[in-house]
């Protein structure tokens, strides 16, 4: 029998996202379950997407109904939607329910992103046909996180891992403590490796700052970083140029900088579309990846925008989180000790004054990744994985 792989997400490509007029979606993990999807896909493994394809509830009482694409090659279905209080919830429920039971097959393996509620029915059911399912955690807690509002998450959790039979996928070792499961594969993403170099000495070094902009995300650090080197009158400002994409907490506040005093280096371009964070992604030296090391999103969660940006010859500037000291070290990205607005400025101000060694960290960097995480090897990888054929990688080794 034709094995399928379902990957049961909320993803969008960028025309869906519009239509739906979608403000809260992640493009990171879009971009990371369409390129794992599309890799298993062509080792000749048939992955599909089923994606919620719903945002935050706004009572526009309007309905989206389920539609199929093929985007790059990977096939995908957004459920039906309808943004309506309260019942919005049932329905993407119910619908998901009705197309695990249309679509799939006893053969079918069914991949879970994360543990969302609109979730746990369409587990469950899928369980009761039979269905192989895994568990693809890529957010956790720490230990010392339980209070009463992570109790429907914890709830959620243990109930996911009890009815994966299939497995788990992770996206850092650090989460093998959210799992029982045996079978465990950990997961970065797939790195598409750019092909133009990049010129470091015509015009101001940019560097790329974004995503969801929040404090765990570094956004304040950030801030103050920029803060303390215009207070110092650093020269190293002069030739630096801060580009900010994303949205979150703290968009007005860097909004407002990028305006006033801190308009000459600092441009706030807030939520942008598919192509022009491409372009940027392009025109940018360097990336900054900024999550915390003593919260629960830095302990446990590894920022996929790494490997996004070594992919795209930037030079990575990380914090020291998750398992990006395990993919990379001080020879192909620029790792800070400590997560503090000094070293990061020390940070900054050492690329600027060492343009060739920093090319060349960066030049490391993309060869590092391209090697760890091509489309080939991570598709064969997942294939096995999805098909269960793998060797358990509790020990796995980067």
């Amino acid at each position: 029998m034709h094995q399928k792989f379902y990957y049961i997400c909320n993803v969008f490509d960028e025309s869906t996202k519009l239509k739906r007029n979608i403000s809260t979606d992640s493009p990171a993990a879009s971009r990371k379950v369409a390129h794992l999807c599309r890799a298993v896909r062509k080792v000749g493994g048939d992955a599909r997407i089923i994606s919620l394809g719903r945002g935050r509830a706004t009572g526009t009482m309007r309905r989206y109904p389920a539609t199929a694409k093929i985007i790059n090659n990977v096939p995908i279905i957004y459920i039906d939607h309808w943004d309506i209080p309260v019942l919005t919830h049932l329905v993407t429920i119910i619908s998901l329910c009705i197309l695990v039971l249309r679509t799939t097959t006893k053969g079918s393996v069914l991949v879970f992103y994360n543990n969302q509620i609109h979730y746990a029915l369409a587990l469950i059911l899928g369980r009761l046909l039979g269905r192989k399912c895994i568990f693809d955690i890529e957010d956790g807690y720490r230990s010392d996180d339980k209070n009463i509002r992570s109790y429907p998450h914890l709830i959620l959790l243990n109930l996911f891992n009890l009815c994966c039979n299939g497995g788990a996928m992770l996206a850092s070792s650090a989460l093998m403590r959210q799992t029982s499961a045996e079978h465990i594969y950990v997961c970065y993403g797939i790195a598409e490796p750019f092909n133009q170099k990049k010129d470091w000495t015509l015009g101001p070094t940019q560097i790329l700052f974004g995503g969801l902009l929040h404090e765990d995300t570094g956004a304040e650090l950030f801030i103050e970083t920029l803060k303390l080197m215009q207070m110092n009158s650093s020269p190293t400002l002069q030739k630096l140029r801060f580009v900010v994409t994303g949205y979150g907490e703290f968009s007005e506040r860097l909004q407002n900088m990028a305006r006033s005093n801190m308009s000459e280096f600092l441009i706030f371009k807030g939520k942008v579309s598919a192509s022009e964070y491409r372009e940027i992604l392009s025109e940018s030296h360097v990336g900054l990846s900024l999550k915390l090391p003593s919260t629960s999103m830095g302990a446990t969660t590894f920022p996929s925008k790494v490997v996004e940006f070594a992919a795209n010859g930037l030079l990575v500037v990380s914090t020291r989180v998750s398992d990006v000291p395990i993919v990379f070290d001080d020879t192909n990205a620029i790792l800070i000790e400590e997560a503090t607005p000094d070293f990061l400025a020390d940070a900054l101000s050492y690329l600027v004054d060492h343009p060739d060694i920093s090319r060349k960290i960066a030049s490391d960097g993309l060869n590092r990744i391209a090697s760890l995480l091509s489309e080939e090897k991570i598709g064969n990888e997942l294939l096995l994985f999805w098909q269960g054929d793998s060797v358990s990688p509790r020990d796995q080794n980067v």
